[in-house]
């Protein structure tokens, strides 16, 4: 009768380790399953994030976008260059990405600083990129970046405007299109931009680490494009 007795007790520890171990699987694929389920999720909300939105554009193709005059003012010192015009040249087109052009060239001209000084400016990191980021049908406005500017100043006093990062750091502009004006492109701001690489007879007018901005405001876009 003992034996008996030790040996059901046995089988029931028997049992009961493997009913645990059976709970314990079962909790393991459980967990599992809801972590498979949650990856998944999350991997869905990136890809719908990242793909959702498309820019259109039309009529698209080559484009200019002109201001005159522009700008760039240095506000820790108060200087303001001034150009006779600015004007950007590339294409634009409909895309399935935020990316719906580049600007393949920047051209300014009759450049001039106080006290009389002309310099030259020319454009590095071209092509820039052209996102849009947003568009509000209710009211028509597009907006988005235009990203890699780079400006060189040179003359008596030569300079670099970039980004944050040093003087081949790329920099960025704000713009934004309202298809009630067709043939505007406002450059409403820029990213941080500062003045590196100074050097020459700046007569501290312009100094390295200052932050810098550029010719915000309207530019006659041609041909003039329609875009959300």
């Amino acid at each position: 009768m003992i034996l008996n007795r030790t040996t059901r007790n046995r089988a029931t520890r028997h049992r009961t380790a493997r009913n645990r171990a059976t709970r314990h699987r079962s909790t393991a694929r459980r967990a599992l399953r809801i972590s498979a389920v949650a990856a998944a999720a999350f991997t869905a909300v990136v890809a719908l994030a990242t793909s959702a939105f498309a820019g259109t554009v039309s009529p698209g193709g080559a484009f200019t976008a002109t201001r005159s005059p522009w700008t760039v003012t240095d506000p820790t010192t108060g200087v303001t260059l001034t150009c006779g015009s600015l004007t950007l040249a590339g294409t634009l087109a409909s895309s399935p990405t935020t990316l719906i052009g580049t600007v393949n060239s920047a051209t300014a001209t009759g450049c001039s600083g106080p006290v009389g000084i002309t310099f030259s400016l020319t454009f590095q990191g071209l092509p820039w990129r052209i996102d849009e980021l947003t568009y509000d049908g209710s009211t028509g406005i597009a907006t988005g970046t235009i990203s890699g500017v780079i400006a060189r100043l040179s003359g008596l006093c030569n300079a670099t405007v970039s980004g944050i990062g040093g003087p081949t750091s790329p920099g960025t502009l704000d713009w934004s299109h309202n298809n009630s004006v067709p043939q505007i492109l406002n450059i409403t701001g820029s990213g941080p931009l500062r003045a590196s690489s100074v050097s020459g007879t700046c007569l501290g007018l312009i100094n390295n680490g200052d932050t810098m901005t550029v010719g915000t405001g309207p530019y006659t876009l041609n041909p003039p494009q329609t875009i959300s």
